[in-house]
C-alpha cells in the first residue's frame, strides 16, 4: 500500500509542473521594462598602420607625408637657426662641413663651437645623423645632387629642419635659389657667382656665398689650419667669410686645434643663418 501511495504521489507531481509550464507560455508577460541583461562592450578596431615607401639601396625610406614638419608658423632657417651672440662685434667666420655619411657625428656635435653640417639628402639614415647634430646645437644643411623639383620634394621631407641648402654650380642653377627660398630656406652658393637680383623670386633669397674650401684636395692639418688663417683675414676685411670641408678626422681636429690660436680670437665662428643676407 505504501508503494502505491508513493507512485499516486509522483505521477501527481509531474501532472503539476507540466501544467505550470504550459501556464506560463501562455500568459502573456507584464507590462514595463524586462530585466536588465548585462551586455559585453564593443571591440575596439585597430586602424592599419600607416605605410611608408619601401627602402631603396643606399636611400633612406621617408614617410609620404605630402608636408613637412610644422615649425610653428615660421620658416625653417628661423625655426631651427641656432642662437648666436656676437657682444664684441667681431668679423664672422662660418665654417661648413660636407658628411657623406662616415663621419662621426656624436664626437663632430660635442665640439664646443658653432659649426654647419652639410648633408647629402639621399644618403640612408640621413634623418637620424641630422637629428644627432641638432642634439648638439649644430645646425644642418642639405647639400643638393640634382635641381629637380622631385629631388627638392625628397628634400624636404628627408631634412625638415635643414635651414638652408648647398651645391655646386651646375647643380644649384639660377632656378634653384627661389625654389629653396620657397621652403623658407637660405642658399649657399659654392663654386660660382650669381647675381641673384636678375632672377626674382616669390620670397627674399637669404644667400651667401664659399670663400674657399679647407681640404679640396686632402690637405693635411698644417694645410687647413692655413686655410683657416686665411679666411679669418677675409673676415675681416668684408665682415664675414664661408668655408668648407670635409667632415674628415683631419680636418676636425685642424679645426680644434685652430680656435685656441691667437688668430682665431679675432674672428667670430657662428653657424650659417648668421652670414645668410
Amino acid at each position: 500500500m505504501g508503494s502505491g501511495v508513493f507512485s499516486g504521489f509522483v505521477c501527481g507531481a509531474m501532472v503539476g509542473l507540466l501544467g505550470i509550464s504550459i501556464l506560463s507560455q501562455s500568459l502573456p508577460l507584464p507590462p514595463g521594462p524586462g530585466p536588465d541583461i548585462p551586455v559585453a562592450p564593443p571591440v575596439a578596431l585597430v586602424p592599419p598602420a600607416p605605410e611608408t615607401v619601401p627602402a631603396l639601396s643606399g636611400v633612406e625610406a621617408v614617410p609620404e607625408t605630402g608636408a613637412p614638419a610644422a615649425h610653428h608658423g615660421r620658416k625653417p632657417m628661423e625655426a631651427f637657426a641656432v642662437p648666436f651672440a656676437n657682444a664684441r662685434n667681431l668679423p664672422v667666420l662660418s665654417v661648413i662641413l660636407l658628411d657623406q655619411g662616415s663621419a662621426d657625428a656624436e664626437a663632430i656635435a660635442a665640439l664646443p663651437f658653432p659649426l654647419t653640417i652639410a648633408l647629402p639628402v639621399r644618403v640612408e639614415g640621413v634623418t637620424a645623423v641630422a637629428d644627432e647634430y641638432l642634439r648638439g646645437h649644430k645646425e644642418v644643411m642639405m647639400l643638393l645632387d640634382h635641381s629637380d623639383e622631385a629631388t627638392m620634394a625628397f628634400a624636404e621631407r628627408a631634412l625638415p629642419k635643414a635651414v638652408a641648402a648647398i651645391g655646386r654650380h651646375g647643380v644649384l642653377d639660377d632656378a634653384m635659389p627661389a625654389a629653396v627660398a620657397r621652403q623658407g630656406r637660405g642658399v649657399v652658393l659654392w663654386g660660382r657667382t650669381s647675381d641673384l637680383a636678375a632672377h626674382p623670386a616669390e620670397e627674399p633669397v637669404h644667400s651667401a656665398s664659399v670663400f674657399a674650401e679647407l681640404d679640396g684636395r686632402g690637405e693635411d692639418r698644417a694645410s687647413v689650419m692655413a686655410a683657416l688663417g686665411r679666411a679669418a683675414l677675409d673676415a675681416k676685411v668684408r665682415g664675414q667669410s664661408v668655408v668648407i670641408g670635409r667632415a674628415r678626422a683631419e680636418t676636425v681636429e685642424a679645426l680644434r686645434q685652430w680656435v685656441a690660436t691667437p688668430q682665431a680670437q679675432g674672428v667670430a665662428l657662428a653657424p650659417v643663418t648668421a652670414v645668410l643676407h
